[in-house]
């Protein structure tokens, strides 16, 4: 698939708040690199460019239908304007947003949108409560078509109260596993 033409900076500036603000939807995280902006904020490059085409030509770009990549019309747009692509570090360690969880725990701040949601192509859940603070706040890993509610999956648990964190095996309690 030929990228437009027509996506200008503006198109891609205004998708990268789109994610900044609505987070990285489920198996749209890249694999291998990141626009990396001034401030260390990281962002997957086609779905820059995917919701860039929705601000120029009304329509998300299907990101199967064309690369990304060094040297790809993906990467060389987003260069033409002054983006800057970075290799991922590729460690397979969760080991920094364990950190920024149990830091998070510790806070009312229920929001998770500033967290991963893959690693190692499973879907990461983070949950410090509805509306309330958690007693138990958790992260959850999985794989289709498990959920947090209707699933078997590893979870971290903190348990605040005893400042513990356990990796445990978790079972949804609201609904019967498949």
């Amino acid at each position: 698939m030929k990228i437009p033409d027509n996506i200008s900076k503006e198109h891609l500036s205004r998708a990268i708040k789109r994610i900044k603000n609505d987070g990285i939807p489920a198996y749209a995280s890249s694999q291998y690199y990141d626009v990396v902006l001034e401030n260390g904020e990281k962002y997957p490059p086609k779905l820059i460019l995917s919701y860039a085409n929705l601000y120029a030509n009304g329509e998300e770009l299907d990101r199967t239908k064309f690369r990304g990549g060094l040297n790809t019309e993906c990467f060389n747009l987003l260069q033409k304007y002054g983006f800057k692509i970075e290799p991922k570090v590729m460690n397979n360690q969760y080991h920094e947003e364990l950190i920024k969880f149990l830091q998070q725990a510790e806070e009312e701040n229920l929001k998770t949108k500033h967290f991963q949601n893959t690693f190692r192509n499973l879907n990461v859940k983070v949950s410090f409560g509805q509306g309330m603070p958690a007693r138990i706040p958790w992260i959850s890993f999985l794989i289709e078509p498990n959920t947090t509610a209707n699933g078997i999956y590893p979870a971290y648990l903190f348990y605040k109260d005893l400042n513990l964190l356990i990796l445990a095996y978790g079972l949804s309690e609201s609904n019967v596993s498949k």
